[in-house]
């Protein structure tokens, strides 16, 4: 059954995801990104089990975190240019495979998302941006910059817009009332994370501690890239002001990039020693292992801004801390909208270390009870709400709704 323009399924209705039967339907989709990481790969794999033929173009430059092997499951085209340009190369090579729909990456900076939005071939093929939506800065402050404004060109370009979130789908619904506007919500396979919990419940919180030589009876983990953004420099200010009243607590960080050094100065001068206060894991990318580091932890706090993070920490059983977004920040990922306050996550009114370390310090005081009630809130929203069934689900339904002639076409205009 085809939806109509901009039809939107409210969230609660996520409880039961039924992806459309394999081979229901077989178009071609080009997604056109930086790169690809790690983490799409489920997501395009679930895609072609539903009969959708993929062509992956790594369109971008390659970095940290993107697959430059070959992978023998998915079709990947890299073009990668040094500076940014016109991508007529981009233009020629999805012309190529000749798509019926272009699933593109949201991006002011992208001079590849410009250039199959701008471009007069392939007028017939819809492209559909994959995007947060309005920037995060013009989002939460009002403040528009040169990105914001070229972010709004992308957004009116685009013959569909696939939001992460259920609220920026209906402010874009409201602003492009013709355009056709999906959601799905933007995760990693949780199913393998689900399942290493599931395991390490059956060993204990303290056993596991103990194989890593984590002594303390609490700790914080901060989990994301090491970038200034995050302001995870902040988390070593929080673990004193936290130990300061009368919490003996322990800090882990999961992940790593150029802030790592700041906050190693950072937490020599405040006298915390890795390998007793501190932990420095690095990047983990392996479920199972990035399954065990959460589970040593009590609580994820962020003192920056949210994004990806938070549905690992979600499907890994761990509530998360953070502060609410505000004209003056945090500027949030639309990620952080996965979080229910006052049960999977925490959130301080304020955007200062002190309010942070206060709402961190009421949940670790909590009844252990209670805060394992707590952390099952965080499973169970997570497998009914994020996944890579609900995102399949999202872009199927839209290209659903796109396959559907409109009055517009129809008619010829």
């Amino acid at each position: 059954m085809h939806r109509k323009s901009g039809d939107l399924s409210p969230p609660h209705q996520l409880m039961s995801v039924t992806l459309p039967p394999a081979g229901s339907f077989r178009p071609a989709l080009a997604y056109v990104a930086r790169g690809l990481p790690h983490y799409r790969l489920p997501f395009i794999r679930a895609l072609q089990r539903h009969g959708i033929r993929c062509y992956v173009f790594a369109a971008g430059h390659l970095g940290g975190g993107f697959i430059e092997g070959r992978d023998e499951e998915v079709q990947l085209i890299r073009l990668r240019r040094p500076i940014p340009s016109w991508r007529g190369d981009i233009v020629k090579a999805i012309r190529r495979v000749y798509p019926d729909y272009i699933l593109l990456e949201h991006g002011a900076s992208l001079d590849f998302t410009w250039s199959l939005l701008a471009t007069t071939q392939m007028r017939e093929v819809p492209r559909i941006l994959w995007t947060h939506g309005i920037e995060r800065v013009e989002l939460y402050s009002g403040r528009r910059s040169v990105a914001s404004v070229g972010r709004w060109w992308q957004l009116a370009r685009a013959d569909a817009l696939l939001c992460y979130d259920y609220a920026m789908a209906s402010r874009l619904r409201q602003q492009f009332p013709d355009k056709h506007v999906g959601v799905a919500p933007n995760s990693t396979d949780g199913d393998p994370l689900v399942a290493a919990r599931r395991r390490l419940e059956q060993v204990g919180r303290l056993a596991v501690r103990r194989r890593h030589s984590l002594e303390l009876p609490y700790y914080i983990v901060g989990l994301g890239r090491l970038v200034r953004d995050k302001e995870f420099h902040r988390l070593i200010r929080i673990l004193s002001l936290i130990r300061s009243r009368g919490l003996n607590a322990g800090l882990i960080f999961v992940g790593t990039g150029p802030e790592l050094p700041r906050i190693r100065k950072l937490a020599s001068v405040a006298g915390f020693a890795e390998g007793r206060e501190i932990e420095f894991v690095g990047a983990v990318s392996d479920p199972a292992s990035l399954a065990e580091w959460l589970y040593c932890a009590d609580v994820c706090v962020n003192p920056g801004y949210l994004g990806l993070s938070v549905g690992d920490c979600l499907f890994s059983g761990l509530p998360v801390v953070a502060s609410v977004p505000g004209p003056g920040g945090p500027y949030h990922s639309p990620e952080w909208q996965y979080l229910t306050p006052g049960s999977t996550g925490w959130l301080a009114a304020d955007n200062t270390d002190e309010h942070v370390a206060t709402v961190t310090v009421d949940y670790l005081t909590r009844p252990n009870e209670e805060r394992r009630r707590h952390e099952e809130e965080c499973i169970m929203y997570a497998e009914s709400k994020l996944g890579i069934q609900p995102m399949a689900k999202g872009l199927l339904d839209l290209l659903d709704v796109l396959a559907k002639p409109s009055p517009a076409r129809c008619s010829g205009a």
